[in-house]
């Protein structure tokens, strides 16, 4: 079908990054019906030799499916680099603002990532979510199974990504820290959804934990991790 024409055109793409040494992690997961592309870099620079080394197989991605989303999450001096060739596509320029990473480590090839995301009806709704982010990331870089925790933000709207070890020490998380996010999101009246990234098998378990807000489920398909 559609899904196994572009997930053998994703390989493709995987190669690509493999061969590029600036490349920490690169990746395609699939929910029912989207699919995502994770990707990171060590600096702008590598971005942009990637666009350039991908740009043929990008134009053939393009044909084969419908864009509905792209990201770009990154320090305010590597955004300034990126926005001229990036902003042509439609992306949406993230600033990260706080967290951690304890990247590189061959553990992402493998890893669960939860992608949350906060939708602010003011700036000092904002202003109210963005107290709790500095303990947050604190008790998060306690966890040695926690790889990464980044917040960023685009006006009123901030999303996290982190990525664990394996589903349990995701599901570990989750529930240590959803007091914190629950009063958060009652203080800052914030709409709030999440997905949860990562191998078949070891996204049940945090699923459980999300299973009463707007959540998605993207399944690892093909991954090539530069370490």
């Amino acid at each position: 079908g559609r899904l196994g024409d572009f997930l053998g055109h994703a390989g493709k793409g995987a190669k690509i990054a493999k061969g590029e040494p600036g490349c920490l992690y690169y990746g395609f997961l699939a929910s029912h019906t989207r699919i995502r592309c994770r990707e990171a870099y060590g600096d702008s620079d590598a971005v942009l030799a990637h666009l350039k080394n991908a740009n043929s197989w990008y134009a053939e991605a393009l044909r084969m499916t419908q864009l509905d989303l792209f990201e770009v999450h990154a320090a305010e001096e590597a955004l300034d680099v990126l926005a001229p060739k990036l902003e042509p596509f439609g992306v949406t320029m993230y600033r990260q603002t706080l967290g951690f990473s304890r990247l590189p480590d061959p553990r992402i090839t493998t890893a669960v990532e939860v992608i949350s995301r906060y939708v602010c009806k003011s700036i000092d709704d904002m202003y109210e979510l963005e107290d709790v982010l500095p303990e947050y990331v604190q008790v998060s870089q306690e966890e040695p199974d926690c790889l990464v925790v980044n917040f960023s933000r685009f006006g009123n709207r901030l999303v996290c990504r982190e990525s664990f070890t394996d589903g349990a020490a995701c599901l570990a998380h989750l529930k240590a820290l959803r007091p914190m996010i629950t009063t958060a999101l009652e203080e800052s009246n914030a709409r709030y959804s999440v997905e949860i990234h990562g191998p078949e098998k070891e996204i049940s378990l945090p699923a459980e934990a999300v299973k009463d807000f707007k959540h998605e489920l993207f399944v690892l398909k093909k991954y090539a991790c530069i370490v």
